[in-house]
């Protein structure tokens, strides 16, 4: 083991013995895939656990960020007591010896301790059909669930996050300073935001005209933050509690996020790659264009999309 590796073992052992947990620290080891945090997967002699670097540069509240997320698992499992509906196994945030819910290290870093789920895997990529289908199924439970909480009773963790309007003012803003001078690698992804600008008008309509509630959502809904059964694969069924005009806008709202996706994509790799966590050259362009990519596919079977879902809902 090279002394880097010793110094960072032992810096992760300060850490998480702040944290109440149990057994003793043994290792801790990098865990998954995030863009924007962190993650590590820590064992100690009786249990293992999740703990990760929050960013604090994107995420400026932590303590309210999590008391969200403990607000909306104890409405979670509390509806799934009075059901006796158990499809969601316990994750909870683990607090600090000092009663916190997150540790500030010397260094001014913040850190989050959440209990793993064994017997639980995810996936980065979904091979197979059966396994995107599953995991939908999941997040649809969990916004089932959470349908009936009041947004007003949740921190903001980042305002704006979902305005599109001010995500297309602020790519606009980018790509005129140009501060990385990357505009020209990007052209036909430019060219490509230009021409679905309606969408953004399209929901600004929607929202000004009261069309759409307001709603408790996740906010990073991809397949790799869905834990399956290891076994079964199995996922949650989901069930009705949209409004007429949000199934008759469900496709839009694929298409919505698809493309506010690809437009954070694109704006960060015009400046500079400073918000999503990167590994290579032109990640975020690539990555830009996955979503523009997915966004022409549902474009060309938005009437078989529409069709499907008029027959499930």
């Amino acid at each position: 083991m090279s002394d880097f590796i010793k110094m960072q073992q032992q810096e992760l052992a300060i850490i998480t013995n702040n944290f109440s947990i149990t057994g003793n620290f043994i290792k801790a080891k990098p865990y998954g895939s995030g863009h924007i945090n962190d993650t590590y997967l820590v064992t100690t002699s009786a249990e293992k656990y999740i703990l990760q670097r929050l960013n604090h540069n994107i995420f400026k509240n932590i303590g309210e960020m999590n008391r969200n997320i403990i607000k909306a698992l104890k409405h979670l499992y509390s509806k799934q007591k009075t059901n006796n509906d158990h499809r969601f196994r316990d994750l909870e945030i683990i607090l600090c010896n000092n009663g916190d819910n997150h540790y500030k290290d010397k260094d001014g870093n913040y850190w989050r301790m959440m209990n793993f789920v064994s017997g639980s895997t995810s996936f980065d990529v979904a091979e197979k059909p059966e396994t995107a289908y599953e995991a939908a199924k999941a997040l649809g439970y969990f916004q089932e669930n959470l349908a009936d909480l009041d947004p007003d009773d949740f921190y903001p963790v980042i305002k704006d996050f979902h305005n599109l309007e001010m995500r297309m003012n602020s790519f606009k803003d980018v790509l005129e300073e140009n501060p990385q001078n990357r505009k020209q690698f990007a052209t036909t992804e430019i060219e490509f935001v230009k021409s679905h600008e309606h969408l953004s008008d399209s929901l600004k309509e929607l929202l000004e005209g009261n069309k759409l509630p307001i709603r408790v959502t996740h906010n990073d809904t991809k397949i790799n933050n869905v834990l399956l059964d290891r076994k079964t694969l199995k996922g949650i069924a989901v069930k009705d509690v949209l409004t007429e005009t949000e199934k008759a806008h469900l496709v839009f709202g694929g298409k919505i996020m698809t493309f506010m996706i690809g437009l954070r994509f694109l704006t960060d790799f015009l400046n500079g790659d400073v918000y999503f966590n990167t590994t290579r050259k032109n990640h975020n362009l690539d990555r830009c264009r996955t979503q523009f990519k997915l966004l022409l596919e549902i474009e060309k079977q938005e009437e078989v999309l529409n069709q499907i879902i008029k027959a499930l809902l």
